[in-house]
């Protein structure tokens, strides 16, 4: 860790800590404050719900002008955000405030313009965010956010939209383990138009600490979809040589791997559940599934009457060089398609082609 210019000492001497750093139109956001007054733990201070920010940044690619002491001559200073009582865990810029999410609630941050320098507005005391890093900015003036009750979209206004109601957070939710909420991140795939959210799941058995699922969520067709992962803890993407790279990292791996279509992981799989095909009354048989795709795969699909129901799945193995379909026969007012890969082989899927017909109106 590195000392910011000008950053603020505790009463002991000692340079406090801030779990997290961020951007506010022309100054930093520091949150989740600690105080380390000795050499030991006994006598530390945790500060969840102080909320320092900086003067005005004034230098192109410096920091040395920034100033973190409050005074009549500058724009820095620090607020408690005391509406409720939860910790100050991540926050991020929308438009023109800054939106602080703590566990159980969302505060709104803007510039006054006079020597209040800061106003701060709770909007939504009935949720806030599951975890550190479980945001996202998907453009158009809005964050998607994995809350503790469900995963919501907002613009920075008094209203919210939940995605998840009735598609995937009871099934998202009962597959995560509660002890390792720390665990859990969103990564923003903008190439596809995705926000990955990250969980370390009950039937994860890996020491590493990282994750091992993700519910994919299109947020430009609201479409979902859930996929595998090699036990991570981070993934982001960038620009190298002109063209766009996603890399990832794993906790006990000293390297970042880049993820790519040659290099795969042994028995991945995409998953889509509770699929009601446009409407949720008609009961619905699919009899065969006609597939395009270059290597050997297993599929499996089986239907359900409600979102409650558990999805019991009977894999049916494809191999391209002697067949362009499998058989199979399954019906209910929902669908729920698992795809896995054949050990490490890439099937190159492409397309997968249903024979459905309804059977009656319930």
């Amino acid at each position: 860790m590195a000392e910011l210019p000008n950053w603020l000492n505790d009463s002991s001497g000692q340079p406090i800590i801030c779990r997290i750093l961020r951007p506010f139109n022309n100054r930093l956001v520091a949150m989740s404050i600690k105080e380390e007054h000795g050499a030991g733990t006994a006598d530390d201070v945790y500060q969840p719900i102080d909320f320092l920010f900086s003067s005005h940044i004034t230098t192109i690619s410096s920091l040395a002008a920034a100033s973190w002491t409050a005074s009549t001559s500058n724009t820095a200073g620090d607020a408690f955000l005391l509406d409720t009582p939860g910790k100050i865990l991540d926050g991020g810029q929308l438009g023109e405030y800054f939106i602080a999410y703590k566990s159980d609630s969302v505060v709104r941050v803007r510039e006054t313009g006079d020597t209040f320098v800061l106003a701060f507005e709770s909007i939504f005391e009935d949720d806030g965010i599951y975890s550190t890093r479980c945001f996202a900015n998907i453009g158009n003036s809005q964050h998607l956010v994995v809350g503790n009750y469900g995963v919501y979209l907002h613009d920075g206004q008094s209203q919210k939209q939940d995605i998840a109601k009735d598609k995937f957070k009871d099934t998202m939710y009962a597959l995560v383990t509660p002890a390792r909420r720390d665990r859990a991140f969103v990564f923003q795939q903008t190439r596809d138009k995705e926000v990955w959210l990250c969980i370390s799941t009950t039937g994860n058995s890996s020491g590493a600490g990282g994750c091992d699922i993700a519910f994919c969520y299109n947020y430009e067709d609201g479409k979902i979809h859930k996929r595998s992962l090699p036990d991570l803890i981070d993934i982001f993407e960038t620009e190298l040589d002109g063209e766009l790279k996603i890399y990832a990292a794993k906790p006990d791996d000293t390297k970042l791997q880049l993820l790519s279509s040659t290099v795969l992981e042994s028995d991945g799989f995409f998953e889509r559940t509770d699929d009601n095909l446009t409407n949720n009354s008609i009961m619905k048989q699919v009899k065969r599934i006609h597939v395009t795709a270059s290597g050997a795969c297993k599929l499996a699909i089986t239907g359900t009457k409600n979102l409650s129901d558990s999805k019991s799945y009977t894999d049916i193995s494809f191999n391209p060089a002697t067949q362009y379909k499998v058989d199979t026969r399954t019906s209910g007012r929902y669908m729920n398609l698992r795809v896995t890969m054949n050990g490490a082989t890439n099937p190159e899927l492409t397309k997968l082609q249903f024979d459905i017909k309804v059977i009656g109106v319930r």
